[in-house]
């Protein structure tokens, strides 16, 4: 998926390192669509995450790259 070319790379190393450890992290979610991370060309694939934490950090602050956590709900209100 890196290599299609259709996928912009992070943008920096500091960037790249604060998205990989929130995929990686503690989160308790289950990835159930992507997490590919090539560091060496700063890439990560679009990923989802169902029902992360709420206490992890991509919950906790804003996540600004390809992480989307999902959660289940019942009601509305």
């Amino acid at each position: 998926m890196a290599d299609e070319g259709n996928y912009g790379k992070i943008i920096n190393e500091f960037h790249m390192k604060r998205l990989s450890k929130l995929i990686k992290d503690d989160h308790k979610g289950e990835i159930i669509f992507g997490g590919e991370i090539d560091e060496s060309k700063r890439f990560i694939s679009p990923t989802i995450i169902w029902e992360p934490k709420k206490t992890s950090g991509m919950m906790q602050e804003e996540i600004f790259g390809p992480i989307l956590p999902v959660f289940a709900y019942s009601n509305l209100d």
